[in-house]
């Protein structure tokens, strides 16, 4: 994962999640970790660009109440759980199934 940014943006709050992303991708069982945090931006987000190996993703930044409306949101749970979140840790364990098992 490459982030091509010039300086920082971002001030980092309250861990909010750790997420256990269980999958199969191209045959491989793959275990994945992840720590969300709030966090607020220190000027105006504007569109951010990402490199993660090949693929080049956009990141927008949206408000938390439009979050339902996504169809591509990832982690999923986020459309419901983080506009309700309470300010305590939530640990999420996330798989993603085959018919043939993970």
């Amino acid at each position: 994962f490459k982030c091509h940014l010039l300086k920082p943006f971002l001030k980092s709050n309250s861990l909010a999640f750790v997420v256990e992303n269980q999958f199969v991708r191209e045959g491989r069982y793959h275990h994945q970790i992840e720590f969300l945090y709030l966090v607020t931006p220190f000027e105006k987000p504007t569109e951010q660009r990402f490199e993660e190996e090949s693929h080049h993703r956009t990141c927008e930044w949206i408000k938390l109440a439009d979050l339902p409306l996504l169809d591509n949101l990832n982690p999923d749970f986020l459309k419901e759980d983080l506009v309700k979140w309470d300010g305590k840790l939530k640990h999420v364990i996330e798989r993603k199934r085959r018919k043939n098992g993970f």
